[in-house]
């Protein structure tokens, strides 16, 4: 073999290598790039769960919500997806109650990027109910309807629900995102383990659906 051929060789070994190790290098890290579990938490659907947990009075959230909308064009047909609004804190409750409210009467997603419009730059403060109602009021609301959902044990239930699965998952902050019971995850996590941009959090968050779904995929009974 020629002198150059050896050194081809060697270039293509040392190629390779690299390769291997920029994969490996690429693999999100449990403990800093994402969290597991102590206890998983069971599901209720048979797709891969994916939940955002979020706050309308959270900047972070709405900043993070124009890239979650792209990357929920794209979500694998196996994957569900769920909106849960947390209320970590008193003003926060009458957000949530809102969110349940719209999502009953089928006008949450319509809504959805108006109201973190209203907050983040047109500085509406919804923090209390009233503040609530004034603005819903002029959004071609049913506002009799509103209101009677709104005050139901019913809605009251799924604040506290839903808070209360955000802590089941160990989140201590919005926007973070879990997935199937299993994990979770969030931009600050990401972030902080030295990720330059937002493209690292959804590699993240696939290769956990991908884990998700490569166990289920395992324990399916061979075919004979």
């Amino acid at each position: 073999m020629h002198l150059s051929k050896y050194i081809a060789a060697a270039w293509f070994s040392i190629l390779a290598l690299l390769s291997v190790q920029t994969v490996q290098a690429q693999q999100p890290v449990a403990g800093k790039e994402y969290e597991v579990l102590s206890q998983p938490r069971p599901t209720d659907t048979s797709k891969i769960l994916v939940v955002e947990f979020f706050s309308y009075a959270c900047p972070a959230c709405a900043s993070f919500e124009p890239y979650l909308k792209e990357w929920l064009k794209r979500k694998p047909q196996d994957v569900e997806y769920l909106a849960v609004p947390m209320a970590f804190r008193d003003n926060w409750v009458p957000l949530a109650k809102m969110f349940y409210t719209l999502k009953i009467m089928g006008a949450q997603e319509k809504l959805h990027p108006k109201i973190f419009d209203a907050i983040h730059n047109d500085r509406v403060d919804m923090g209390t109910d009233q503040q609530v109602f004034d603005w819903i009021g002029k959004q071609g609301v049913d506002m009799a309807k509103f209101k009677s959902i709104y005050a139901s044990p019913g809605v009251d239930s799924k604040v506290g629900g839903g808070t209360h699965m955000g802590k089941q998952y160990g989140i201590n902050g919005t926007p973070a995102v879990g997935v199937n019971g299993k994990y979770w995850t969030s931009p600050k996590l990401v972030f902080d383990a030295g990720a330059k941009d937002i493209n690292r959090f959804f590699s993240v968050l696939d290769h956990l659906i991908a884990m998700e779904r490569a166990k289920a995929a395992s324990k399916k009974p061979a075919k004979g």
